[in-house]
């Protein structure tokens, strides 16, 4: 160790002490999202117009998959890691674009395998039922609530969200439009999130491809109380054509086809329920 490096150490602590103070009171608005690209599909407008601030955490929940528009039959460890670590590295391009807008957006991958990973028939079984009625939804409803449970997503987010303490401005989730079991157990996590205001994405391009073409169709979806709502359009081509860009690995003709309808027909959508 050089002579003057305990000198410069000890200097960076006392610059460091007041830089973290400063840190800690930075406000922070946390997205929960289920997959890596949701954050764009959903909150895109939302986020490059500043109604979500300048600081975001985007909380990656089921960030292990091989989930990707030409996934072959074959899965293995290793076809995990490299779609996993291919839609880690959009997700990334993805902060890397908002940071050239003036935003800062940091996503965190937790880990847990994602719905066709975690048990792939069931989870195909589970959404052709969900497409059925109240009655045969049942079922449905008691596998979302199970693997809700048996995965502990409660016992996941909260530690993430207190590190931030009082510093969280708005958590954001899924309003869990579609059939998509990711997604609809993640709305159920708004339940005991705690910040001065929660809010509810609207699931795009799911939206679309479920019928819900206004903006009242969505409210009616909506939980009791979360009665404001922000809604933001733009080009839904250049949308379209910035997915494509940023989330190769998930961009095909059906997938463009939906952003352009439900960019068209209603937009981003978010409801909000002020605490």
């Amino acid at each position: 160790m050089k002579r003057d490096e305990p000198a410069r150490h000890y200097r960076r602590f006392l610059t460091k002490w007041s830089q973290m103070a400063s840190f800690a009171k930075e406000s922070v608005n946390v997205v929960i999202s289920p997959h890596m690209d949701d954050v764009f599909l959903s909150l895109y407008r939302h986020i490059v117009s500043g109604s979500l601030g300048s600081n975001i955490v985007g909380i990656n929940i089921f960030s292990l998959t091989d989930s990707r528009v030409d996934t072959n039959t074959g899965t293995s460890f290793r076809s995990v890691r490299a779609t996993s670590l291919e839609r880690m590295k959009e997700e990334i391009a993805f902060s890397d674009h908002l940071a050239d807008k003036g935003i800062d957006y940091i996503p965190a991958f937790v880990g847990v395998k994602d719905a066709a990973l975690y048990s792939y028939y069931q989870f195909i079984a589970s959404r052709h039922i969900g497409k059925l009625g109240a009655v045969a939804r049942k079922p449905y409803d008691r596998y979302i609530a199970a693997r809700y449970a048996k995965i502990g997503i409660d016992s996941i987010i909260q530690p993430i969200l207190k590190q931030y303490g009082r510093s969280v401005a708005n958590i954001v989730v899924p309003l869990g439009i579609g059939d998509h079991i990711d997604h609809m157990m993640l709305r159920r996590s708004t339940i005991k999130a705690e910040a001065p205001r929660l809010g509810m994405f609207c699931d795009m391009p799911y939206t679309y491809q479920y019928g819900f073409d206004t903006v009242e169709k969505l409210r009616a979806a909506a939980p009791t109380g979360y009665n404001e709502y922000t809604v933001r359009k733009g080009d839904a081509a250049q949308k379209a054509r910035a997915f494509a860009r940023l989330f190769p690995s998930q961009s095909d003709r059906k997938t463009e086809r939906l952003i352009l309808g439900a960019e068209r027909a209603t937009g981003e959508v978010v409801f909000w329920y002020n605490l």
